[in-house]
This record gives structure tokens, C-alpha cells and sequence, in this order.
């Protein structure tokens, strides 16, 4: 055994079984020697429920992750398109798969839940989602995510239902400004030429980006409750089918 095939079999496990189970490989990965991959191993955190259900996603609708990861990555290459004034650019196309990637993620989501004994929880599942678009966002979460490890919840504060788009805050020109601004030199009073100093956006920019911005979270709000609704539709079809063969019994 070695340090990788121990981590794939820990992360499989529920999160009130990991301690357990990541003592047990621990033990066996210094039994076979790997006593530095025992300790590795050892110092591994207890996933949330949250990061167990993103982890267990990832392994068992790969698909509906990857999907949710490209409609966000084309979303965001959409919208700084249109940010920077690109003609031909089309958001709403962008906005409509990211509605319905995210709502297919969120029925996922939810009914993988629903099979680990949660029932419905919408908080878990807008985690999940948080998880996700987390890892859209970063590329180091992003590699974690798909190696099914995520250990740590991103902060539903951050991420949860809104701000979907990778432009947060000021978005990426405000962010490229702000980076360009810490790493300037102090100015020097013997220098009568300036280096030009970093603009935010334009007025015009700005209120393109206030308006992609909400229509990202009108989309991820409704892409919540589209899955919702699907999710509660199945459940009226599976009792309909349950009273139906009872009463064909």
C-alpha cells in the first residue's frame, strides 16, 4: 500500500468512520515501511458532511461536476468578453448553460443526500454547489475537487447562491487593479515622472459588470430551484408508483 491508494480508500469513507479508518491505514502504511506516508496520512483533517457529499459527487456524477466546472468557465470568459466591449459576445447563451449545469448539479447534489440519509437539506446542497464553484474559481481547489479530497467547506458567505461569475467584488479588472497597486513601488519625491497609476473600471465597464453580476445570481438562484422542484417531482412519482403497486397488490 502506498500513500496514494491509502488517501483513495480514506476519502471514501464517512465522515463518523474517518478517524477509524485513517488510524487503520496509518498503522498499515508503517507496517509496510512508509512510515513517512504514515505520518502524512495522519495528518489529515475529517472532512464536514458537506465535503464528503462533494467528494462522493465527484466520484459518482463526474459528469454533472465537469459540466457545472465548464459552463463556469465559459460564463466568466463571456462576461470579461463583454466587459472589455468584444462585439459578438453572447452572455445569455453563457448564462442559460450555467442554468442549466447548475440545476442538473443541485439534482445530483440533492439526491445523493438524500441516499447517505440526510433527506432534504438545502444548506448541505448549496454547500456543495459553493464547493464547486470554489473550484472553478481556483485552480489548486479545482485539481483537489476532481481528486474527490476536499476536505474543507468554502465559505457559503463567499460563494453560496450568489456572486457565481469569477468577477466578485470589483471583478477581474478590480482585482488585476488592486494587485497592481500592491506590488507598485512607494513614489519618490526626486522623481518628477510618474509611472501612470493603475484605473479602475470605466463608469460604462462598471455598470456592465453590475449587471453581469446580477444576472449571475438570478441565475444560480434559479438553477437552486429548478433542481429543487425536479427533486420534489421525483418524490411525488416515486409515492404515486408506491400506492400504485399497492394497490395492485
Amino acid at each position: 500500500m502506498d500513500i496514494d491508494t491509502a488517501l483513495e480508500e480514506l476519502f471514501v469513507v464517512a465522515p463518523d468512520a474517518f478517524v477509524e479508518a485513517r488510524t487503520r491505514l496509518a498503522a498499515a502504511l508503517a507496517a509496510a515501511g512508509r512510515k513517512d506516508d504514515a505520518r502524512e496520512l495522519k495528518k489529515m483533517k475529517r472532512p464536514s458532511f458537506a465535503a464528503w457529499a462533494t467528494n462522493a459527487l465527484v466520484r459518482e456524477a463526474r459528469g454533472a461536476v465537469e459540466r457545472y466546472l465548464a459552463a463556469s468557465d465559459e460564463l466568466r470568459r463571456a462576461q470579461a468578453a463583454a466587459l472589455g466591449g468584444e462585439a459578438g459576445v453572447s452572455v445569455s447563451s453563457s448564462l442559460e448553460g450555467f442554468r442549466e449545469a447548475g440545476a442538473a448539479l443541485s439534482r445530483e447534489a440533492n439526491a445523493l443526500i438524500k441516499r447517505a440519509g440526510r433527506g432534504d437539506d438545502r444548506r448541505v446542497v448549496d454547500q456543495i454547489v459553493a464547493n464547486a464553484r470554489a473550484a472553478a474559481r481556483d485552480e489548486g481547489r479545482r485539481a483537489t475537487l476532481l481528486a474527490s479530497r476536499v476536505v474543507e467547506d468554502a465559505p457559503l458567505a463567499q460563494d453560496g447562491v450568489g456572486g457565481l461569475g469569477g468577477l466578485g467584488g470589483l471583478g477581474d479588472v478590480g482585482e488585476a487593479t488592486l494587485a497592481a497597486f500592491a506590488s507598485a513601488p512607494p513614489p519618490r519625491a526626486s522623481v518628477t515622472a510618474r509611472a501612470p497609476v493603475p484605473r479602475g473600471p470605466s463608469p460604462e465597464q462598471a455598470a456592465r459588470l453590475a449587471e453581469a453580476r446580477r444576472a449571475e445570481e438570478a441565475a444560480v438562484a434559479e438553477a437552486t430551484r429548478a433542481g429543487e422542484a425536479a427533486s420534489a417531482a421525483e418524490a411525488t412519482r416515486d409515492e404515486a408508483r408506491a400506492r400504485l403497486t399497492a394497490a395492485e397488490r
